[in-house]
């Protein structure tokens, strides 16, 4: 401790002061921080002072003095703060848990949150994002803002469902079975309703064509839709079956054997390209037997005619 340019030994204060007997009480607020050197008064120059151990100093409203640490809540700061620029801070938790309790709300991005926890932007979960299971009709697990009615729920253990204006419209079970329009779906696709597709059909990488083409190569003699199309008579089909003992464009029993599947998507094309040749072919003979009919019908008034006048020349054959 340095007083008047004097260095004394804080520790044995009273043996190096010398002098009158009667020593000089300094008076109160004399030694204040901007008089005593930086770094001249170290932790170990004060004892406790009367403080048992978790105990703190407390201003009691005349001096400071031991007591009991009350603990008690504490703002994370009594201002707004800002960041410094080009400054990163890390918390370590240091394995131990950080809440946030009450009716307060939290808001990354935004000054105004709307929700316990409002993120203006992207969120990123490595390690994956959980919620409730949620239940119908009153809520789902994952929704939208202002219509919390649409959206995703776990309806079971490892099953999905999808739903719209409180109704389920799509379960997946844990078969990865999907069902739509119904909560048990039996097969990979299972749909209680009407299906309607409005444009091609698609089988493995392949647009299968509704077979219109049929209609257009033979009114028209060629088709845009399947421009390899060719349309066989009866003569030809009979040639093609005697042969190979299944219709032309269908799969052999020996070729389905060799996939190891039957597609309906591609089959009922095929039956409907079948069905409107057929429909052709019965057109054909039709207008054939009408043909027919129209010739027999005329041969039928002349062989009456033919039989009016051989009656007349007998008639005449036996006047003579």
């Amino acid at each position: 401790l340095t007083l008047n340019g004097t260095d004394f030994d804080v520790d044995n204060l009273a043996g190096e002061v010398t002098g009158p007997t009667t020593a000089t009480v300094i008076a109160n607020d004399a030694v204040t921080s901007a008089k005593i050197a930086n770094g001249t008064i170290a932790a170990v120059d004060l004892n406790q002072m009367g403080a048992a151990n978790d105990q703190i100093l407390k201003w009691n409203g005349t001096v400071w003095a031991p007591a009991a640490d009350a603990g008690g809540t504490f703002n994370l700061a009594t201002d707004n703060l800002t960041q410094d620029a080009g400054e990163d801070r890390t918390y370590n938790l240091n394995s131990q848990n950080l809440s946030f309790v009450g009716t307060g709300l939290v808001g990354i991005g935004t000054g105004s949150p709307t929700n316990k926890l409002h993120v203006s932007g992207a969120i990123r979960a490595e390690g994956g994002f959980r919620s409730t299971f949620g239940t119908l009709p009153s809520s789902v697990a994952y929704s939208f803002d202002n219509d919390s009615d649409t959206g995703m729920y776990r309806p079971a253990v490892n099953q999905l469902g999808l739903v719209t204006n409180e109704l389920e419209a799509i379960r997946i079970d844990a078969s990865q079975n999907i069902g739509i329009g119904l909560t048990g779906p039996l097969e990979k696709l299972h749909v209680n309703g009407n299906i309607r597709a409005d444009g091609d059909f698609i089988s493995n990488g392949i647009v299968l064509t509704v077979p219109d083409y049929v209609f257009e190569k033979y009114f028209l003699g060629s088709s845009n839709l399947k421009k390899d199309y060719n349309f066989q008579t009866l003569a030809q089909i009979g040639a093609f079956v005697k042969e190979f003992h299944h219709l032309p464009g269908i799969k052999s029993a020996e070729e389905v054997k060799k996939d190891g599947f039957w597609n309906l998507s591609e089959s009922n094309l095929q039956n409907l390209e079948k069905i409107e040749e057929l429909f052709l072919h019965t057109i054909e003979q039709e207008k054939k037997i009408q043909e027919l009919r129209s010739k027999n019908e005329t041969m039928s008034i002349e062989l009456k005619s033919l039989r009016k006048d051989l009656e007349e020349i007998k008639a005449l054959l036996k006047k003579q």
